[in-house]
């Protein structure tokens, strides 16, 4: 990302979700010592944060994860799974809702809560 003429100084907070294989071992760093990474389950802001899943998560951490149809389709039926069918090939992801509000050491649903656009982040304020 590059903002060329930035109109404020602060703090920038971005989210997203990385979906990566299950069992395989990948890390977000930062390139700068400016950018700093946190997640779920390292609240610590650092320069590089491992991937590997959320430890509060039921199917989502190294020691429990989705092994069966029936694991799929009850994580479907309780909405924390989505579809995405092409016809062809059936996609299944997290739901980012379930995601976000997933609390290990911190919550990511309650860090944006948090943010007031114009005091404790970037961004026009609220009329």
């Amino acid at each position: 990302m590059d903002w060329e003429r930035s109109l404020s100084s602060g703090t920038e907070s971005l989210r997203t979700i990385f979906y990566t294989p299950a069992g395989e071992n990948y890390a977000i760093q930062s390139t700068t010592d400016y950018a700093k990474f946190l997640s779920a389950n390292y609240p610590s802001p650092s320069n590089i944060v491992p991937l590997d899943g959320i430890s509060s998560m039921p199917y989502n951490n190294p020691s429990l994860f989705v092994d069966s149809l029936q694991d799929l389709f009850d994580l479907v039926g309780d909405r924390k799974v989505c579809i995405s069918d092409s016809g062809v090939k059936a996609r299944f992801f997290w739901n980012p809702e379930t995601i976000y509000k997933q609390t290990s050491q911190t919550s990511i649903h309650a860090i944006t809560q948090g943010l007031v656009a114009g005091q404790t982040c970037l961004g026009p304020p609220s009329q």
